[in-house]
């Protein structure tokens, strides 16, 4: 899954790293290492669910913060601005639900 404002953002399953890529492809750095981040979206900082739960990561400083916790529901995607960040949940057979934090 790719997000990303001004360059690519992804995570990459085989190395469990949040990565970076320059929209011209030639530069690529590591955001976080050894940190499981799916689905992931980048909005300043970069949002992402884990089993646990969703997760922030703070683009100043590459630390995780806890946001929310999962109650064994799987999250299914996640968009953020500035403001706020939103994702489904996965709640049973044919069914998802919504949820929104404002983030500060």
């Amino acid at each position: 899954m790719l997000s990303g404002t001004e360059d690519v953002v992804y995570y990459d399953m085989e190395r469990s790293e949040i990565r970076q890529l320059s929209l011209d492809l030639k530069s690529e750095h590591v955001w976080l290492k050894d940190f499981v981040c799916s689905p992931i979206c980048e909005a300043t900082n970069i949002f992402c669910a884990r089993v646990e739960g969703l997760f922030e990561v703070l683009a100043a400083s590459r630390k995780t913060k806890f946001l929310w916790y999962g109650r064994r529901e799987t999250v299914t995607n996640i968009r953020a601005n500035a403001k706020q960040v939103v994702w489904t949940v996965d709640t049973g057979p044919d069914q998802l639900a919504v949820d929104m934090l404002r983030v500060e």
